[in-house]
């Protein structure tokens, strides 16, 4: 493995931003300004710069999830489609695709790895959030397999129900796409898989889940 592959692994795999920033400086130094790297920079100053008002540090990209949840919770009707839709363009904006298209199929598969990113450090904060891993009303914590199984409740939300309801999966397909993979890729046991599986392909009903 050489330096470059060695330095973007890490820079990929790493949820913790200010070393990611540290790996990301020191690839800068032994590369120098590439093509690719110049992109991972706009997309590292999309996601991490603070807006006006902001104070650092932030990840503009977390508002993904706050944006596909709030849309989750609004059904469609006659006075909440135009909010619908202007949440709907917004993660475009947020995520980078005019600025990915912009550096053609390499920004797009760029924009992936930094989707997939974006994956990791999510599933690792459901893993790690106290609120997210107790029962009912904070009491008790979730075994370890409830745990996974929550989570690809989350990940079937996020990436196939939400976007489903309110027909934008084209959109969101990088983002969806990024969220599966990188769960099957933390959860690697069949038994985990699985869990996920079964719901993308719809055989996680109410009475699969009377047998578990």
């Amino acid at each position: 493995m050489d330096m470059a592959t060695t330095w973007l692994e890490q820079f990929y795999h790493e949820t913790e931003q200010e070393d990611r920033e540290e790996i990301f400086q020191a690839g800068l130094k032994e590369e120098g300004m590439t093509r690719e790297n110049e992109f991972r920079k706009k997309l590292w100053e999309l996601r991490y710069v603070p807006c006006k008002g902001e104070k650092a540090p932030v990840d503009h990209y977390m508002k993904i999830f706050l944006s596909i949840d709030t849309l989750g919770r609004t059904k469609p009707g006659f006075f909440s489609n135009r909010f619908i839709q202007k949440e709907i363009q917004s993660l475009k904006g947020i995520m980078g695709m005019d600025l990915a298209e912009e550096y053609g199929e390499m920004g797009k598969e760029l924009l992936f790895e930094e989707l997939k990113h974006l994956a990791r450090t999510y599933i690792t904060i459901c893993q790690d959030d106290r609120n997210f891993s107790t029962m009912i009303l904070g009491v008790g914590k979730l075994s370890k397999e409830k745990l996974t199984e929550k989570i690809a409740d989350k990940v079937y939300f996020l990436t196939r129900e939400v976007p489903a309801l309110h027909h934008f999966e084209e959109l969101v397909e990088p983002f969806s796409r990024a969220m599966i993979q990188v769960y099957y890729e933390m959860y690697p046991k069949k038994a985990d898989r699985r869990r996920l599986q079964e719901r993308l392909e719809g055989r996680n009903g109410e009475e699969n889940m009377h047998e578990q």
